[in-house]
Parts: structure tokens; sequence; C-alpha cells
């Protein structure tokens, strides 16, 4: 495809997408009452707006006329918000190569070779603050990133921040923090397996 027929073909996916999302938020604005309205518009984020006005109980029902799966989709998306703000929320690698005292080069080769914890959002990575310590990486991450190399991104963010019935409800991040890293590894190990947590 050239150039000229890609901007094209952007530009008119830009209008498209544009058009849909403005008729979609006219839409939610026509369902809120007064309060819910009000509600919504002092969320501190625009997409903060979008979240809380979907969240009000006279929204759902008409959203879950166009898309049954809409209730899922917003709780998993919650969900995901609430993952990125665990125990100090994610940066950039710009800053997370300021901590560690490296370039974005050297925390992108060490995202690709899978010894930082990335999440891709849109175009871009970001990485959990709870990684570092200090200026160097938590103990033993490496080891526990290597074991969990068979799920994905989300999942490991979850792992590492959620109570682990295998380490007395602890998150395996506490449990690192306070040494028990072979705990922490066996669970990593066995992540997935019938009653694993």
């Amino acid at each position: 495809m050239s150039r000229a027929l890609a901007l094209k073909s952007i530009g008119t996916e830009h209008t498209i997408f544009q058009r849909r999302a403005t008729r979609a938020v006219e839409n939610l604005i026509a369902t809120l009452d007064p309060t819910s309205l009000q509600e919504a518009a002092s969320a501190p984020t625009d997409i903060g707006v979008l979240f809380l006005a979907l969240q009000q109980p006279g929204v759902l029902g008409s959203v879950l006329e166009q898309d049954p799966l809409a209730e899922a989709k917003l709780r998993g998306q919650i969900r995901r918000k609430e993952l990125l703000e665990t125990e100090g929320g994610v940066i950039g690698p710009e800053e997370l190569g300021g901590l560690l005292g490296i370039t974005r080069q050297s925390v992108d080769k060490r995202r690709k070779a899978g010894t930082l914890l990335a999440l891709e959002i849109g175009t871009r990575f970001v990485y959990p603050v709870w990684q570092v310590e200090g200026n160097k990486t938590l103990d033993h991450l490496e080891q526990v990133l290597a074991a969990l190399k068979d799920h994905d991104a989300w999942r490991k963010l979850s792992f590492f921040v959620h109570g682990n019935i295998r380490l007395g409800g602890l998150s395996p991040l506490q449990a690192l923090r306070a040494g028990e890293y072979e705990d922490v590894l066996r669970a990593a190990r066995t992540l997935g397996e019938h009653g694993a947590a």
C-alpha cells in the first residue's frame, strides 16, 4: 500500500472513529440523570469520566442492549486500571531507567529479555514501580519472572500483587520483600495448576 493510500485510510478510520465515539457519548449523556452526569463529570481524567458514566445504574441497561458483554468488558477494564495503580502505580521506560541508572534502551532490552515486567498500554510500555527498590530491581525478580514466562503480562502483574494461599495469604511481592524467595518461586511455578492461587 502506498504512503498516500495509507494516510487516506488512516484519515478515513479517524473520521469514522470520531463520528461513532461522538454518537456513543451523546447516547450516554442522554441516559444519565443530572446527578449521575455531575458525578461522572467530577472524575479527574477524561477516561475516568467515561468509566464513571458507564458505571451508573441507569446506563448499564441501555449499554447491555447494544452489547451484551459490555458489563464484563467494563469490569475487565476497571480491574486492569486497579492493577496498574497497585503498589505505587506504573511509570514509563525513561523514568524506570532513571531509577535504575540505565538508559531507556537498556530498559527495553531487559523488557525483551523478560527480566522486567512491562505492560503494553496502547502503543507504549509501562512498568510497575514496585520492581525497583533503591537503585536496583527487586531481589529475585528475574528468577520469578522466568518461572512465569508462559503467562501474559497482566497475569504476571496479578500474581505479584494479590494474596496467594501458597504464601499464607501474602502477595508474592510481600513475600519477596520478607525474604521468602523459595516459596514465591514455588508459587510461580505452580501458577495456573488446579488449586493454585
